[in-house]
Formats: C-alpha cells, sequence, structure tokens
C-alpha cells in the first residue's frame, strides 16, 4: 500500500482540522496515511512516504517557520524524492492568504510534483471541506497509479 505523510504545523487547531479530514479522505483509498507535526518531522522517516501533504496557517502572507524547516530538509535529497506527488494546504483569517502559493512554489522547488492546486480556508465556521480533500487525495492516486 501506498504512504501518504500530512505534514503540518497547528498553532490553534484549525490547520490540524484539515490534516485531519484529509486523512478521513483516505480512508476508502489505497494509501496509507501518516500525521505528522512539522516541529517532529524527521527526514529519514520522510524519505519513506510515495506522497506529501504540507499544511500550514498563514503567517503574514507565508507559512509557518517550521514548515519551511521541512522543505529545508527535503531539499538536501532532492534526487531521491523528485517527481513524488505533493498537495498543501493552509488556513487563514485576513482578506486573503498567500501561504498556499510559497507551500506549493517550495514543493515544486524541491522537485515534487503539485498533484492538485491544494486548499486554502478562511477560518471561521468549519466549512465542508471533505470533497476538496477528497479530490485532493484523488489527485495523488492518479500521479501514483497513472
Amino acid at each position: 500500500m501506498r504512504k501518504l505523510a500530512i505534514v503540518y504545523f497547528s498553532h490553534e487547531g484549525s490547520t490540524e482540522w484539515i490534516a485531519r479530514q484529509l486523512r478521513l479522505a483516505c480512508v476508502e483509498e489505497a494509501i496509507e496515511p501518516t500525521l505528522i507535526v512539522a516541529t517532529e518531522a524527521d527526514v529519514d522517516d520522510l524519505l519513506a512516504y510515495d506522497a506529501y501533504a504540507f499544511g500550514s496557517p498563514d503567517y503574514l502572507g507565508y507559512m509557518a517557520g517550521a514548515m519551511k524547516t521541512v522543505f529545508d530538509l527535503l531539499s538536501a535529497f532532492r534526487p531521491v524524492i523528485v517527481g513524488r506527488p505533493f498537495v498543501a494546504f493552509t488556513t487563514y483569517q485576513a482578506e486573503h492568504s498567500t501561504a498556499l502559493k510559497s507551500l506549493n512554489e517550495l514543493g515544486q522547488a524541491v522537485g515534487l510534483h503539485q498533484a492538485h492546486p491544494g486548499l486554502s480556508w478562511k477560518l471561521g465556521p468549519r466549512a465542508p471541506v471533505a470533497d476538496t480533500c477528497v479530490e485532493m487525495i484523488a489527485a495523488i492516486l492518479k500521479r501514483l497509479n497513472p
């Protein structure tokens, strides 16, 4: 079975909620999800995954520093991970968010293949995100099983 690392940083729980929604979207799919808090991410463990989902709150238009550190760690292993699929998700409070763009750009910069445009969720009532999470997992599986 294919393995998905859902790597995220969450300060108040909203980004973790999206990470858990992604994990739920994997229930009936041929992929085994693992939630990994960015501050606890170990590069040796990350290399064992077939695909990635990266999540962060938007901090002043950028991702959390812990997520940037994950990409810094992965960049040293670009030849090993090149072409593996990834998706990204963010949460934000302001009028708009640019953190999703940063996550997607860094994912591509380390050699990963962006499988889906991603999810950017404005904080507020728990909006239905399940359909988007299912689409994101389907996009990863399509890339893994062309």
